[in-house]
């Protein structure tokens, strides 16, 4: 592993024991979850500053459009690792459903502004998946995974089922680690940095092929095989 995820990583833990959470940090499993969603995490927040930072400051209504909603979308997933880290594992889970919806926006911008004005969500995820971008193959491939984890995510905001319920734990417990809750939520929010690390990659794929050297080991952390093969052949 990247010599600066793991320097970051450090940091984040000792943000965390002095935030209060010092006994959890003795948890291996807490860790280990905490670890693995924070590398996938840390490689899209390089990648967005990357594109960011090369991309020229005056930039079309569209294109500036588009790189605000990813860079929107990393900071929800920041905001899910926060929640990963607090036990808050509902609000979490709606995090990483915000990160989906803002990385579709983004997608939509690249060709209608106006598309965005809708108000279901759903149609604007249909109309992004029609996008010129969505029709290659693999871009298709990861946006059809965004869709699929979007449709699960909605369970928990709609609450569909009992599982999709949070219960109410009494605030002198907080936080509360609950291992099954804590994995499931590390799993979707991997899955997400995943699929919105790609998506934006494949984008930008100029900017991605022109990272600093040091960079790259940590954008791939967060990146498929499929992904990076298709992106060294761009």
């Amino acid at each position: 592993m990247s010599a600066k995820i793991n320097d970051d990583f450090e940091q984040v833990k000792s943000f965390l024991s002095t935030y209060g959470l010092s006994s959890l940090v003795g948890n291996a499993s807490y860790i280990a979850e905490l670890k693995r969603a924070h590398k996938r995490y840390f490689g899209a927040l390089t990648l967005i500053a990357e594109i960011d930072t090369q991309l020229p400051a005056k930039r079309t209504k569209r294109l500036g459009t588009t790189v605000d909603y990813f860079k929107e979308s990393v900071s929800d997933l920041n905001s899910a690792l926060f929640c990963l880290a607090t036990c808050a594992h509902k609000p979490g889970r709606v995090m990483v459903r915000s990160a989906l919806e803002t990385t579709a926006k983004g997608i939509l911008a690249t060709e209608s502004l106006a598309l965005l004005r809708q108000k279901s969500v759903f149609s604007i995820v249909k109309e992004a998946r029609a996008t010129k971008y969505c029709k290659e193959s693999l871009p298709r491939t990861y946006f059809d995974r965004l869709t699929t984890l979007y449709s699960e995510l909605c369970k928990d905001v709609h609450t569909a089922s009992h599982e999709n319920m949070a219960m109410i734990t009494a605030l002198n417990n907080y936080a509360t680690y609950d291992s099954a809750k804590s994995h499931a939520l590390e799993e979707v929010l991997v899955d997400a940095a995943r699929i919105i690390a790609s998506l934006q990659a494949m984008y930008f794929h100029n900017q991605y092929n022109s990272m600093h050297f040091s960079n790259r080991p940590i954008v791939r952390s967060s990146l498929p095989v499929d992904v990076i093969r298709r992106l060294a052949g761009a």
